[in-house]
């Protein structure tokens, strides 16, 4: 009873600031994304808090005319949205279970899209785009700081991830799983990483960039979220060959490591060991991906469905460990949940996001840097997908479409760093 009064309270704080200052409202989202754990229902309909905050917002914005109709229609990202909207419905309808199919359908398909109509409409300069930016380093500091403090008393922590003498092997803050963490923290670190070097000044700022950037990679090492690490280093060496200043500190870098790798047979044969995918994880992984396909083999087109991957994927499956919602790999992913067409459509989306910062690092010097890091963002986000889900949970799915919408607001900017 409590509990919902307060999510009530909660509702109407946030419907009272989000009437009076829109921006406020997206960044309170943004910060807030793993709010997505406070869960209702309804007349019977499970939500989610997130999900109670981006619908209030947008009724608030319709409702006031504040939803920009024709920025919407002209974005670059309208018709690639439209096709995956109506293949995610499709899949519902080609899902084996239709309740939870309706329930993937609004929480990570239909409300991260209205939250990215919200953002085209209502974030217009560089200062919007920069707030919204720092409530994705709020949530940074908080997730990172309860990780660094689960680290040493064990609060929260699931009994999976302790060690057997009682001590903490991997946190998840407030999240479900150790690899949660990885999944969201690490292409924010990329995207602080560059804005960091966009700044390029010695201030406060800059100084609150390094420290969210310390926090969520000393997070994601404390979850031992090793897809995120793997991610996170790749991109920061592709970073640091690019950006003059610190290409030959990166070389160097690198060549250290080679060497190192070299002359260590133990720690060499630990790290192609983990690259291979030849440990215990690695394994399960190669046995989902291999069962997937032959599924696939026979549900080409239309795939499992909207939350079906567990009903299908069982006539393949071996008893051997538990079934998963998800193959752990992002093509896989997008195929089994929206069958052929709905994966191409999210290749279309990607393809676009990608000519979408190529084009403007090429025709805009000003917002160069930062499009080169929303490049390297994507990337992070692909990497990790190799062995991961970066998009079916509530959070992820909120956080792809804000990084969509912020690279192509960044792209429409004259300038992010002289503005």
């Amino acid at each position: 009873m409590w509990y919902l009064v307060l999510l009530s309270v909660m509702a109407i704080a946030f419907g009272i600031i989000s009437y009076y200052k829109p921006l406020w409202g997206i960044y309170i989202i943004t910060a807030g994304l793993p709010s997505f754990l406070l869960r209702f229902n309804i007349g019977g309909v499970p939500f989610t808090f997130l999900e109670a905050m981006i619908l209030i917002l947008f009724l608030i914005c319709l409702l006031t005319k504040r939803i920009d109709y024709k920025k919407i229609y002209r974005n670059t990202f309208f018709w690639p949205i439209i096709v995956v909207l109506v293949f995610a419905t499709i899949s519902v309808f080609t899902a084996p279970n239709l309740a939870p199919a309706l329930g993937v359908w609004k929480a990570y398909f239909i409300e991260p899209v209205l939250f990215l109509a919200i953002l085209a409409s209502q974030v217009h300069s560089r200062k919007a785009l920069e707030g919204l930016f720092w409530a994705l380093g709020v949530s940074i500091f908080y997730l990172s700081i309860f990780a660094i403090i689960q680290k040493f008393t064990g609060w929260g922590v699931p009994g999976a991830f302790m060690k057997p003498s009682g001590g903490v092997d991997r946190v998840v803050s407030i999240l479900n799983y150790p690899n949660a963490l990885g999944l969201y923290v690490g292409p924010i670190i990329i995207l602080f990483t560059g804005w960091l070097v966009a700044g390029s000044k010695r201030n406060w700022p800059s100084i609150l960039k390094l420290l969210v950037i310390a926090l969520g990679f000393t997070a994601i090492i404390l979850a031992q979220s090793e897809a995120a690490i793997i991610a996170v280093l790749v991109c920061w060496f592709i970073m640091g060959i690019v950006y003059k200043k610190t290409r030959y500190f990166t070389i160097a870098l690198a060549m250290i490591a080679v060497l190192v790798l070299v002359f260590f047979a133990g720690l060499r044969d630990f790290v192609l060991t983990k690259v291979f995918l030849n440990d215990y994880s690695g394994g399960i992984r190669k046995i989902i991906w291999h069962e997937s396909w032959k599924m696939l083999k026979h549900r080409w087109l239309f795939g499992a469905g909207l939350s079906g991957y567990q009903y299908h994927i069982y006539p393949y499956h071996l008893n051997t460990f538990e079934t998963f919602p998800y193959p752990h790999q992002i093509v896989f992913n997008f195929w089994t949940e929206l069958g052929l067409w709905g994966m191409l459509a999210f290749v279309w989306v990607f393809i676009k996001y990608f000519w979408v910062n190529v084009k403007a690092i090429i025709k805009n010097p000003g917002v160069k840097i930062m499009a080169f890091t929303f490049i390297c963002v994507g990337i992070e986000i692909i990497v990790h997908g190799l062995v991961d889900v970066p998009y079916f949970k509530n959070d992820l799915s909120v956080l792809f479409w804000i990084i969509i919408g912020a690279a192509t607001i960044n792209a429409s900017l004259f300038s992010l760093e002289k503005k």
